[in-house]
């Protein structure tokens, strides 16, 4: 400081104390600024409360419309949900009605046939008029089958599996091991008729079987029980079709529709029938929402939930965000939802908002006609300022270009601001300190260096992996190889003799892991580019970084062979 406060006194002048022309008093002059800047504040705050307004109310509105349209999907799902669960509590009593009808059908035949044949055909022949009728007779879409066995448990007839009629079938048990035919005798010897539930074949699949009701009737004539049966899964069937049938048809507003989708993001029913049978759980929208499986997420949760993704619009085919409820029906291992466009939502908030942006419109031009005006009178007088300033910052780029090479200094007085003046002195005071402080530091380097070049001992340096970075020319001399060859070199590999390498490593490597505190001093044999072993004592340093952490050794090497 004392050298940067003579050079100016030298000068003949004090800079900041009493300046000629300041940056401030330029600037000072410049009153539009200050105008300009409350002008500013003013305008930002008139558009901040009236834009503040305005999104209080927009939010107000969406909440209002966004409330009304989730109350609105919600009852829709509802509604399909509670059409879902009606139609599943009618499974079973659909299968039961239906087998019961088609087995008094059967009956009603044989019996006709049994009455048109008795007086001229024998009771053989009846028997197989009556099993050859009802054997190609097929209901419920072809699954559904007939068959009649005698009270001794002879089957008949088994129109699914043919070879097993004029079998005794007493022993054949279902999957749970109850005795069927057994079973259905007792039915129809003391009822005459009734239901009954077991595990059967189907036809097609004869590796597994399902679970089933039958319903059996007795034929007196014969001595036999006629029946039928149905799997609850191909009713299940035939009911979740109808359930499907009747959602698909479900329309409200221009694109509302109802979607279901099984557990595992397979869609069952969509109005765009080319995603019917797809499976969207990993379907990400433009934003990367996986669709699919964020319904099903919101589906699982307790009441179902709501979910946000963008979706095509029915009526027009473009994509536009979409809120959707979706709500799990686990019997059947569904997820049925529904939602609406928000662009719908918006159009109608964008109606409500349109006066509250006319008059935030008026007052923004106010604003900025005011705004305009005074940055017109701020550019005229700024200019003329900003082109001196430029000068004076040219020339400080000018001098720092050349600082990086050269040691010139810049000429203060060929500012025009007396700042930059102080400035420039201080500058050329710093690279008079920095060519010092660079000449003292290139003896230091060059003194240590021929220090290391003159040593009766080998200097090394060793980074954390063991590589040489550093070997001074008695260290070279001792091993027998140039600084060249073994820079970069591992130490251990290149220079430990084989027998103790592993050894001498592991401590190394516990030394600059921390797990082993260094010894000052410490003897091993190094091995010289010729073979030859010599024993070194040393002198070690840990080196670290600023940081504290260990980043190498310094060792000193004294030949004691």
């Amino acid at each position: 400081m004392n050298g940067i406060h003579s050079y100016y006194c030298n000068q003949g002048r004090l800079p900041l104390m009493f300046p000629d022309r300041t940056i401030a008093r330029t600037l000072f002059a410049s009153s539009n600024i200050i105008l300009f800047s409350l002008v500013s504040i003013l305008g930002c705050f008139w558009i901040y409360r009236d834009y503040r307004a305005m999104t209080v109310t927009t939010e107000r509105i969406r909440a209002e419309q966004v409330q009304a349209k989730k109350e609105l999907i919600q009852t829709e799902v509802m509604w399909s949900i509670n059409y879902i669960a009606y139609k599943r509590s009618q499974v079973e009593q659909r299968v039961r009605s239906d087998i019961q009808d088609h087995v008094y059908e059967a009956h009603t035949i044989a019996s006709r046939i049994y009455d048109l044949g008795r007086d001229s055909l024998s009771e053989d022949q009846l028997k197989r008029i009556v099993v050859e009728t009802l054997r190609p007779m097929r209901f419920n879409n072809g699954r559904g089958y007939y068959f009649a066995t005698d009270l001794t448990g002879v089957e008949q007839l088994f129109a699914d599996r043919p070879e097993m009629e004029q079998k005794n079938l007493l022993d054949i048990t279902d999957t749970e091991e109850r005795y069927v035919i057994r079973d259905m005798i007792s039915i129809a010897q003391g009822k005459g008729e009734g239901f009954y539930e077991y595990a059967w074949t189907k036809p097609g699949e004869r590796e597994k079987d399902f679970p089933k009701i039958a319903f059996v009737k007795l034929f007196e004539p014969f001595n036999w029980f006629i029946g039928t049966g149905e799997y609850l899964d191909d009713m299940k069937r035939d009911v979740q079709e109808e359930a499907l049938s009747l959602i698909s048809q479900i329309k409200f507003g221009n694109d509302g529709y109802i979607f279901v989708m099984n557990s595992d993001g397979v869609l069952l029913r969509h109005p765009d029938e080319k995603l019917i049978g797809e499976n969207i759980r990993n379907l990400a929208d433009p934003d990367g929402i996986l669709v699919g499986q964020s319904l099903m997420d919101a589906g699982n949760r307790q009441g179902g939930d709501f979910v946000q993704y963008v979706w095509p619009k029915p009526s027009t085919g473009e994509q536009a965000r979409k809120l959707s409820y979706a709500v799990a029906f686990p019997d059947w291992g569904w997820i049925i939802g529904t939602g609406v466009y928000l662009d719908d939502v918006e159009r109608a908030i964008a109606a409500q908002l349109q006066e509250y942006h006319r008059s935030v419109v008026q007052r923004i031009v106010f604003i900025l006609v005011l705004l305009v005006s005074f940055i017109v009178v701020s550019l005229v007088l700024t200019r003329f300022m900003s082109k001196r300033l430029q000068n004076d910052i040219d020339r400080f780029m000018s001098f720092f270009r050349k600082a990086a090479t050269s040691y010139e200094k810049i000429d203060p007085d060929g500012f025009d601001f007396s700042e930059f003046k102080a400035i420039g002195g201080y500058a050329n005071k710093l690279v008079e300190d920095f060519r010092t402080v660079k000449d003292e530091l290139k003896s230091e380097r060059d003194k240590a260096q021929s220090y290391l070049d003159t040593a009766g001992v080998m200097f090394l340096i060793l980074d954390s992996e063991g590589l040489i970075t550093l070997i001074n020319p008695k260290g070279c001399e001792l091993l027998g190889y140039e600084e060249s060859e073994l820079f970069g070199l591992s130490w251990f590999d290149t220079c430990i003799p084989a027998s103790d390498r592993e050894r001498v490593k592991e401590i190394f490597s516990g030394i600059v892991s921390g797990q082993i505190k260094p010894h000052e001093y410490a003897e091993n044999a190094v091995v010289s580019r010729d073979g030859a072993e010599k024993i070194i004592a040393w002198h070690n340093v840990i080196l670290r970084d600023p940081n504290g952490q260990i980043t190498g050794v310094l060792s000193s090497g004294e030949d004691i062979t």
